[in-house]
């Protein structure tokens, strides 16, 4: 019984500690310096809409400034 609890253990012990060697593209840095004005988001997301690129057409309307007064 305690050989299968250690070989469970050093089992989860391993799977969890595991080197993960995927890399995630996160580019940081694509809403900061935004020059572009809203009415150009929302032509580029059009583009990207009609294009099928529907996750590009949400980057960019995600870029969108909202002001939200209460």
């Amino acid at each position: 019984m305690k050989l299968i609890l250690s070989l469970l253990s050093l089992f989860i012990f391993v799977s969890c500690t595991s080197n993960d060697t995927g890399d995630f593209d996160l580019n940081q840095n694509l809403y900061e310096n935004n020059k572009l004005e809203d009415f150009e988001l929302f032509e580029n997301a059009n583009k990207f809409i009609s294009q099928g690129e529907y996750d590009l057409a949400l980057i960019e309307l995600d870029k969108l400034e909202v002001f939200i007064s209460k």
